[in-house]
């Protein structure tokens, strides 16, 4: 123990009195030790008075005796900070980060040339919830009485909303310092985004980025990952600004991440953690919630049990030993009960596809990159918004589909689908991979590409290797289309078509636009299947609904006096349901081979 929290530890275990009427004398001798050691203490104070805490570090006493419950409230702590200046200084940043890290009462803060004053900072709350946001007032410490601090205090609890805690607070104002990381060796094989997938990833969650730091490395450093040099960088950038978070555009070893999260006092998240808070919050139905909770289980699981082994509370390793392994039993009944609730979903699921099959033999999914514009041009094609659209990744979690009218005996089945992305994080592949059931069974597949996003080649291989992990290898059922030409000039557009072999170009926005794409998909769709015109008897007027089951009915029938005139389209090697359902040959029926 230094000279500094030697000279400190004498104030542990006095009091302030009840009713805080010994606090200007507890005032002086602090000041008193901030003259002697020349360096700033602090105390941690309960609403009795007592002083439980002494240390030139509030970091290391907090971290050791503080136990954050998992429920919403005030831990009924105070901080008590003896800085040198005057009221007019602006309080350090490690303070606030302090009190929200720590869900603190207040801090209260005295500087020795003005030890009559003290600066208080309280959390604001709204709606029930403790805020992100700061009330900062000075008072003469005579003013500030007990009796107005109960009451304070006292009111301020009966306000809060005690619920349980989330990973994260959907209300509160994310402000981020963003660290993009770029390994040079071709042996780190390490998920990472480029800037601009960042940004997106940040926008979808409504972070503001106030700043960005780069690091190029060879390899990750054994010690700190970043290297000390770096890691001494970000903490003193903390200090410049008010952040809620620390994000990184790769995934990061649980030990550094925990290590940073300590000593900044904020939350750090890397790439894996954006991608799970962003299917999180966007997570609907219940297959969705299922997927995104197993798969933070799997990433997050063994990390947070560590954290709650950090709890003060352990005296002794037994304790320790018995509660971890109570934890790991926890988690694992969990993983399983929701595997089952998942594999019920999945029978589910299974049924109504075979249904809608039976419906319509012909379906479209659309496939692309997150904010692609998938979802647009899916309610385009609709001609009304059955799926919400916004500017943000991954908008659209889980699969929508609908009936694409192209006559009034006939329709297609197409599919809305979940955005794809670089490198996704091994733990949330089989919840992507099966939002993906659509696309594996859909007759047809429909590649939206987004020119204004990564480059064109990285989204191809991205859509390709995807798909090829699915078993959906049937390129000649595939259409490729360049969307947002309406912000394209000509020079950008030739070069796509000279280097991609892509002709259709298109604007989910423009409705002559999706309904050329419309007729080019109807024209591409049958020219791979067998269409002829069929002559039927009006005997036969009711089977007509049971056809559209077993083929496309690409034209309104006509209604000649002598024949119901029909002109169909159907999978090569399908003649034969037609016969059954007729009971007659092709040719009895009058079949003629359509263009």
């Amino acid at each position: 123990m230094d000279q500094a929290t030697r000279e400190w530890a004498q104030h542990k275990g006095k009091s302030c009195g009840r009713n805080f009427e010994k606090l200007r004398f507890v005032v002086k001798n602090a000041f008193q030790s901030l003259k002697t050691t020349g360096k700033e203490g602090y105390f941690l104070v309960n609403r009795a008075g007592h002083i439980q805490e002494t240390s030139p570090d509030p970091l290391e006493f907090c971290y050791r005796t503080i136990y954050i419950p998992d429920v919403r409230g005030f831990t009924k702590l105070s901080l008590f900070a003896f800085l040198g200046g005057s009221t007019k200084s602006i309080p350090p940043r490690k303070i606030y980060r302090l009190v929200r890290k720590f869900r603190l009462d207040s801090a209260h803060v005295f500087y020795n040339d003005e030890s009559h004053l003290v600066q208080i900072i309280t959390p604001d709350i709204h709606d029930s919830k403790i805020s992100n946001e700061f009330t900062t007032a000075v008072h003469e410490l005579d003013d500030w009485i007990p009796e107005l601090q109960d009451r304070f205090f006292q009111k301020r609890d009966q306000t809060v909303q005690f619920e349980k805690l989330a990973f994260s607070s959907d209300s509160e104002k994310k402000r981020a310092l963003s660290v993009a990381l770029e390994f040079s060796s071709q042996q780190v094989r390490n998920h990472s985004s480029p800037a601009v997938e960042m940004k997106g990833l940040a926008d979808t969650l409504e972070m503001e980025v106030l700043r960005t730091m780069g690091q190029n490395l060879n390899k990750p450093n054994p010690g700190s990952f970043i290297g000390s040099g770096k890691l001494e960088e970000i903490l003193e950038a903390i200090e410049e600004d008010d952040y809620t978070h620390v994000f990184f555009n790769c995934d990061l070893p649980s030990r550094f991440k925990r290590e940073l999260d300590t000593q900044s006092m904020l939350t750090v998240w890397d790439r894996t953690d954006l991608i799970l808070e962003i299917f999180r919050v966007r997570a609907r139905t219940e297959r969705a919630r299922l997927q995104v909770e197993l798969a933070s289980l799997h990433y997050r699981g063994e990390d947070t049990i560590r954290r709650q082994l950090d709890d003060p509370q352990f005296a002794s390793a037994m304790a320790f030993e018995a509660y971890r392994d109570k934890l790991r039993q926890r988690l694992t009944e969990k993983k399983k009960a929701i595997k089952q609730d998942l594999e019920r979903l999945k029978r589910q699921d299974s049924e109504r596809r075979s249904s809608r099959e039976l419906a319509s033999p012909t379906s479209i999914a659309l496939i692309g990159y997150t904010n692609a514009g998938k979802s647009s041009l899916f309610n385009e094609f609709l001609g009304k918004e059955e799926v919400a659209t916004e500017n943000l990744l991954f908008k659209t979690l889980d699969t929508t589909t609908r009936n694409l009218e192209i006559s009034q005996q006939s329709a297609f089945l197409i599919s809305d689908t979940v955005g794809f992305i670089q490198q996704m994080p091994e733990h949330l592949k089989e919840a992507f991979h099966t939002t993906l059931a659509e696309s594996k069974l859909s007759s047809h597949i429909l590649v939206l590409l987004d020119p204004l996003s990564i480059p064109i080649k990285q989204q191809k291989e991205c859509i390709t290797d995807t798909m090829q992990a699915i078993d959906r290898l049937d390129h000649e059922n595939w259409f490729w289309v360049v969307n947002k030409v309406d912000l394209l000039n000509e020079d950008q557009i030739a070069h796509i078509k000279q280097e991609f072999k892509i002709d259709l170009f298109i604007s989910a926005h423009d409705p002559k636009s999706v309904q050329g794409l419309k007729e080019y998909l109807i024209k591409r769709i049958s020219s791979n299947r067998r269409t002829v015109n069929l002559e039927l008897d009006y005997s036969m007027n009711d089977q007509i609904h049971s056809l559209k089951k077993i083929a496309t009915i690409l034209e309104e029938p006509v209604y000649d006096p002598d024949w119901i005139k029909i002109k169909v389209s159907f999978p090569f090697g399908d003649e034969y349901k037609i016969e059954q359902l007729f009971g007659a040959s092709l040719m009895e029926l009058g079949a003629e081979e359509s263009d």
